[in-house]
């Protein structure tokens, strides 16, 4: 295929957009991180509720962080 067909550019341009946003990459490697964690907890035999409730925690955690750490950098007096 011509590196310049439409698949590559729009693939390009997303990698372009996701490497510029610090969150978004964090974000999205913990999505693809989700399908192995929801493995994890099949195994060690968790139910469902149990291990939705983790996923939201390990997400929550990850977003407040970079919040955390804007807000640091900015030197909010709410940090």
């Amino acid at each position: 295929e011509k590196v310049w067909s439409k698949k590559f550019v729009d693939e390009t341009r997303q990698w372009a957009s996701i490497r510029a946003q610090t969150l978004n990459r964090t974000v999205s490697g913990m999505m693809y991180f989700e399908k192995a964690l929801r493995l994890l907890a099949n195994l060690e035999r968790l139910d469902d509720d149990t291990t939705n409730d983790l996923m939201g925690e390990k997400f929550g955690y990850i977003v407040s962080c970079q919040v955390y750490g804007q807000m640091k950098k900015d030197q909010d007096s709410k940090a």
